[in-house]
């Protein structure tokens, strides 16, 4: 029996994404609600299982109550790892799931158990706003802080398999505010500014800092679409925007009340938005 994520996929083959989307909803397809502050989305480890993990940071400063949950294929949301404090960003990395926390980052395994990957106390300065994380293809995670939320404090880490922690080169005098963080090649890391809203790429080797696009508001959560057109979410105004390769910004959903950190599902179909003061992940159609 086909599920109702499959059936989904199948409609937006047949019709537009749209038209697939409209007729998933007439048939009793409801996007997931009832989240916490839902700040990432992620399809994380491959398989026939298609779970969707999402971060929910709860009550923001309340110790404890942060979680992890999963959207299984017929929608329905299931817990996962609990007893975090304010979980943000999620990336993979070999077979764990990474999230950003006020603990510092933390690693999940398949079970929902989690540890303490890499310590707040361990990084060069102080964390304020552990926000983001990306993953590269050797299997280090980069985590953007995020500072003071108004352009000032903010840095990028990355940290090895080993756990060592090294703080990226990038111009300060530009990215004052990183938030959403993607990897772009070997040597590249796109990083959009919370403050300024705009999308940035730092060569890893070098530190040189480079405007890609701007207008991005309070920008969040960056996402690569299979034909490597980027999605940007902007929290504040909660848009969702694209960006041709060619640099072109354009407006894709608007409307929600906050758009956090977003990610493009594997059958490139979808751009997956949690929409953290509504409590919901929106199933964005992209084709």
């Amino acid at each position: 029996m086909m599920n109702k994520r499959n059936l989904l996929l199948a409609l937006t083959l047949m019709f537009s994404a749209s038209a697939a989307h409209a007729l998933i909803k007439a048939s009793g397809w409801v996007e997931p609600e009832g989240f916490v502050s839902p700040e990432s989305v992620l399809e994380a480890w491959d398989g026939p299982d298609g779970r969707i993990y999402v971060s929910e940071i709860g009550e923001f400063g309340k110790d404890g109550d942060g979680k992890v949950r999963f959207i299984d294929t017929e929608g329905q949301v299931h817990p996962f790892a609990d007893g975090m404090d304010d979980p943000k960003g999620l990336a993979m990395a070999g077979e764990n799931l990474y999230v950003a926390d006020k603990q510092g980052v933390l690693k999940i395994t398949r079970d929902g158990k989690w540890t303490v990957f890499a310590a707040a106390g361990d990084f060069p300065a102080p964390l304020q706003f552990p926000n983001d994380l990306e993953a590269d293809a050797k299997g280090n995670i980069y985590l953007s802080d995020t500072g003071d939320l108004k352009g000032q404090g903010g840095a990028i880490y990355r940290i090895s398999k080993t756990g060592k922690i090294t703080r990226v080169k990038a111009d300060d005098t530009l990215i004052s505010a990183p938030n959403g963080l993607l990897m772009d090649g070997n040597d590249g890391l796109l990083v959009v500014d919370f403050v300024s809203g705009i999308l940035y790429r730092v060569q890893l080797s070098t530190g040189k800092t480079t405007k890609i696009a701007e207008g991005f508001g309070g920008g969040d959560g960056i996402a690569r679409g299979k034909d490597g057109t980027l999605y940007v979410s902007d929290w504040k105004g909660g848009k969702v925007f694209s960006v041709s390769k060619k640099g072109t910004v354009k407006l894709i959903k608007d409307g929600l009340q906050s758009a956090a950190d977003i990610t493009v599902d594997k059958s490139g179909w979808y751009v997956l938005v949690p929409d953290m003061k509504a409590g919901r992940v929106i199933y964005l159609p992209i084709k």
